[in-house]
């Protein structure tokens, strides 16, 4: 923990992934203020050293100000996403990423583009060779009902390489 602050933290809903000798691991935090902010820390020496700060990951929202509801961190050697669900009224999906095993990452790209309210749940996240695979069940208010929704995420470039692809 490197907060020096003393602040309460009430961690919670904490993940961590292996992958050969990098341990990934991931926490929700309210050291900020009275929304969750999502926080990272990594070793890619089996756990023999962490880095030395934890990194708060751009969830789309001022740190403190909004509630991450649920999360999954994936990883494919050097390539990390996290996927991250959010409530401020509107429930929403952000996407985050790093290629350099999580010593920098990109500012959060919405995965949900859609106005008015949202039910977003069930979220699931894989990464492999360069892509992050992303799954939920969503229910955008005026547009359709309760759906499972599958996109393509480039962690190298950025942009999605598949539209929404939705099934019931």
């Amino acid at each position: 923990d490197d907060d020096t602050t003393g602040a309460v933290k009430e961690t919670h809903k904490h993940s961590l992934q292996v992958d050969g000798n990098k341990i990934y691991a991931a926490w929700l935090d309210q050291r900020n203020g009275p929304g969750s902010d999502l926080y990272f820390t990594s070793s890619l020496d089996g756990g023999l050293s962490w880095s030395p700060t934890n990194i708060r990951l751009d969830d789309g929202f001022a740190s403190g100000n909004n509630m991450v509801r649920d999360y999954r961190l994936a990883s494919s050697g050097n390539d990390l996403a996290v996927l991250i669900s959010t409530d401020d009224g509107n429930e929403r999906l952000f996407i985050t990423w790093s290629n350099d095993g999580g010593a920098t990452w990109a500012p959060a790209e919405s995965v949900t583009a859609h106005t008015g309210n949202a039910d977003i749940d069930y979220i699931s996240l894989v990464c492999s060779n360069d892509f992050a695979y992303i799954a939920c069940r969503a229910h955008f208010i005026s547009v359709f009902d309760y759906r499972v929704l599958l996109l393509v995420f480039s962690v190298t470039s950025g942009p999605f390489v598949s539209p929404y692809f939705c099934f019931s």
